[in-house]
């Protein structure tokens, strides 16, 4: 096992959806498929060395926008 999480911030639901497939198809295990959590949109998976990356989608923080 990997011995750090990474985790990025994505632009989409659909971007998280996307890179979970895509991590998957080039040799990643999803530990976790996407998942709405109190106003994010979180995924996990483990990439062939056996990292935990994290994907976060907040709506909150897009709502946001700059100023």
């Amino acid at each position: 096992m990997g011995a750090c999480t990474i985790s990025c911030a994505m632009g989409s639901k659909e971007e998280v959806d996307d890179i979970l497939v895509r991590a998957e198809t080039a040799g990643g295990s999803v530990s976790r498929p996407a998942d709405d959590y109190d106003g994010s949109c979180i995924g996990y998976f483990s990439d062939p060395d056996g990292h935990l990356w994290e994907l976060v989608f907040n709506a909150r923080t897009e709502a946001a926008g700059p100023s």
